[in-house]
């Protein structure tokens, strides 16, 4: 289809095509296309903060692309490593998530995420015991790491040491009072050990942090029959 322009220039005069363009003549700005702005280049860090936000919102396969391009522009950006290695194990890609924490104790061996990291995957491989052994190595080299004491706490109760569980549990909230899982795994460890009055706190606790979490409903359940 042609242009609307160029269609009006048909039916128009020659007197009034000659009138028109004597008209634009006089408004050059009205006839020009504005030159769009010239983007500024979003700098290694910008990218790299937009692949966390990604990552936060649970925009995993997102993040990943993010944090592939961090590395390509800066091939030891440590906190790039380690939270690609975080995306890959949400994308349940354990084997380069794995190489991704190696990566980031190659650039700093004492970076303490990276061992939370590998215990994370060690966890999903039911390997409990290179779990407690990489978290010990974590907490060896940061003894406030939050996320070592819950992950240490899973690990345990995965193994029926019910009272270390809870040990290392309480301990993560010590460190960080709302962390709503630590709170569901606490409850679910005092409901096994029998001690159903502290497994309601804590559980009642989850859900006030995470209502709409996927394990909330079966925690509401969970509760109606501990009542």
């Amino acid at each position: 289809m042609s242009k609307p322009t160029l269609h009006l220039g048909l039916i128009m005069t020659a007197a009034g095509v000659i009138l028109w363009g004597a008209a634009c003549s006089l408004m050059p700005n009205m006839s020009k296309t504005p030159t769009p702005p010239v983007k500024q280049p979003i700098s290694i860090e910008d990218l790299f903060l937009q692949g966390v936000d990604q990552y936060r919102a649970g925009q995993f396969g997102h993040a990943k692309e993010t944090f592939d391009r961090v590395i390509s522009a800066q091939s030891r950006h440590l906190q790039a490593y380690n939270y690609r290695g975080r995306s890959l194990i949400e994308l349940k890609q354990l084997s380069p998530a794995f190489g991704d924490f190696d990566t980031c104790l190659q650039i700093d061996s004492r970076f303490a995420p990276a061992y939370s990291g590998k215990a994370m995957i060690f966890i999903q491989n039911k390997d409990y015991s290179s779990a407690l052994s990489s978290l010990d190595q974590a907490l060896s080299l940061d003894s406030n790491d939050s996320e070592a004491y819950y992950l240490k706490g899973i690990a345990l109760g995965y193994q029926n040491k019910l009272e270390l569980s809870i040990k290392a549990l309480k301990k993560c909230l010590e460190l960080k009072p709302n962390h709503a899982y630590a709170h569901y795994q606490l409850g679910l460890a005092y409901y096994q050990a029998g001690r159903k009055d502290l497994a309601i706190v804590h559980l009642e606790k989850f859900l006030s942090l995470a209502p709409a979490a996927p394990e909330a409903d079966q925690v509401r359940k969970l509760l109606a029959s501990l009542r």
